[in-house]
């Protein structure tokens, strides 16, 4: 409740800026800052600038800006981007409330409409006389007013009335040449209406997505494939191979079977061997189909909600960059729909899985909202200047790059990665691997007096193989359900549990199917046995 208090404290002196202002600042999350990052600079940069509203140009008073800028600099304020913009968005929507709340004072008009430019009369006179009203009656210039300027009205108050439009008239004061004419105000162009995203995409900070990606990053980062301790185990039980083929040899123990503890020991160890290469094999192949299968991967996408976040966050953002230039939201419906995204999305999954780079092709969005925006625009009547134009392809290269970064899959370059390393040891391990169980199993027969009795063995340690496999990719299940870290977005922690779960469930099924072999094994050697 504390906390509370002091944040609604700190965010009470925005309110001096606009109430939208308030609201939007009073859900920033504390952190440590000590000084203006550069989320924040954007805001002040945008508060320093001049907002137009029904012709009239405004800005912000300076005390209100030195109570905005006394917040941010405070150590426990350090905004986000995505927290900017909003307030940003905030702002320029708000313009009003701002007008009419007194935080804003004017500081002068855009210029009317182009007219034709009255004649001056002859002689370089200029002012009160000489102009003509539209039927072509000469009148004086302040006739109109009913009053010469510096003249007084019957309550005595002196009228001082000047024409606010840039031309000259009457103001009761006199230039040093006696014309008795004013100088001319400064006007401000206007701006196209609508268009004016070239000074606000220069304001509003770049959008960051790096939230997407951060949990993932930092948990795949802990995540080490032992491939070298797994060389040198292929390597150590290939180097036992070859002692107990080459002693075998020498003490010619497959031509006579003396020393039977020794081959009985031999025997034992192969076998074990058998299981443990069996393992290996079973694991890769657990691996290649239950991690490395372009579909493991895109089958389980749907069941996470990630279009659907991704929908979300595509028309949300829109909104943000719609709001800039007070475009309406409905503008969007029919662009940036879920089957769109749905189709957008996984065209860029399914292209960076299978080609390796990540390159968003973002047109079946993109395309269609820039047709409704000109028709938006049409519809109100908006010239399409050049500076309009330009300013329509800097919100749509602008929204192209929001699109993509969110568009982009922050697991795909780890799994490309992971598959990549994954294939360079298999392609080796995996023929060895079996090459080294065949040669076990063929010296354990040879080890036997009784053949049948070597294969019975094998079969064992397939078996056993089996066993492993199963064991391990079952614990493995159990560890994902139990320790697996919080991760955000929430899509992604429910892709790892449902991907970990998907993974290790083939494992178990593979290590089954290895036990399974072994028993096949074993009842074909004891059936041939028993037929002799």
């Amino acid at each position: 409740m504390k906390n509370r208090t002091r944040t609604a404290k700190r965010c009470s002196l925005l309110s001096l800026l606009f109430p939208t202002f308030l609201m939007v600042m009073f859900f920033c999350m504390p952190a440590y800052a000590g000084s203006i990052n550069g989320n924040e600079q954007s805001i002040v940069s945008v508060i320093n600038g001049q907002f137009e509203q029904d012709g009239v140009i405004y800005k912000v008073r300076q005390e209100y800006i030195n109570s905005a800028m006394s917040y941010l600099q405070q150590d426990d304020v350090d905004l986000t981007a995505e927290q900017a913009q909003s307030v940003i968005s905030e702002i320029y929507s708000n313009v009003q409330t701002g007008v009419d709340s007194g935080y804003l004072e004017r500081i002068g008009q855009t210029a009317p409409p182009e007219t034709a430019p009255a004649e001056s009369p002859k002689g370089g006179e200029t002012g009160n006389n000489g102009s003509k009203n539209p039927d072509g009656q000469e009148t004086d210039g302040n006739a109109e007013a009913g009053n010469q300027p510096g003249e007084s009205t019957e309550s005595g108050e002196p009228t001082g009335e000047t024409v606010g439009d840039g031309q000259n008239g009457g103001d009761g004061t006199d230039n040093p040449d006696g014309s008795g004419s004013e100088e001319p105000q400064e006007v401000i162009p206007p701006t196209p209406e609508v268009i004016s995203i070239l000074e606000l995409v220069d304001k509003a900070p770049p959008q960051s997505y790096e939230y997407l990606s951060k949990d993932t990053d930092a948990l795949m980062a802990r995540i080490h494939i032992p491939y070298q301790t797994l060389w040198y185990i292929i390597i150590l039980l290939a180097a036992v191979i070859a002692i107990i083929a080459a002693v075998s040899l020498l003490k010619k123990l497959f031509v006579h079977h003396h020393n039977r503890k020794l081959r009985k020991f031999f025997r034992f160890i192969l076998a074990a061997e058998i299981g443990v290469l069996s393992a290996v094999c079973f694991s890769a192949v657990s691996v290649w189909i239950g991690a490395f299968q372009d579909s493991a991967v895109l089958n389980k996408l749907a069941d996470t909600g990630y279009y659907r976040t991704i929908f979300e966050e595509l028309r949300r953002d829109t909104s943000i960059s719609f709001a800039l230039l007070d475009i309406p939201d409905n503008v969007m419906d029919s662009a940036i729909t879920y089957e769109r995204v749905v189709l957008a999305a996984r065209q860029q999954v399914e292209s960076d899985l299978s080609q390796g780079a990540y390159q968003a092709d973002t047109s079946v969005l993109t395309e269609q909202l820039e047709a409704d925006i000109r028709s938006y625009l049409e519809g109100r009547s908006v010239t399409m200047t050049e500076q309009a134009q330009t300013g329509l392809d800097e919100l749509m290269s602008r929204l192209d790059k929001k699109y993509s970064s969110l568009l982009k899959w922050p697991f795909a370059a780890w799994w490309i990665e992971m598959k990549t390393e994954f294939f360079a040891f298999a392609k080796i391990a995996l023929p060895l691997s079996l090459l080294l169980a065949i040669l076990s199993q063929a010296l354990i027969i040879g080890l036997n007096h009784y053949k049948h009795r070597g294969v019975i063995l094998g079969g064992k340690g397939l078996m056993g193989g089996g066993l492993i496999t199963a064991a391990a990719f079952g614990a493995g299940m159990v560890i994902i359900g139990q320790n697996l870290p919080k991760v955000t977005p929430d899509y992604m922690e429910l892709f790892f549990k449902i991907y970990g779960n998907g993974l290790c469930r083939t494992g178990v099924i593979t290590g089954v199917i290895g036990v399974l072999l072994g028993v096949i094994v074993l009842v074909a050697v004891h059936t041939w046995k028993d037929s002799k």
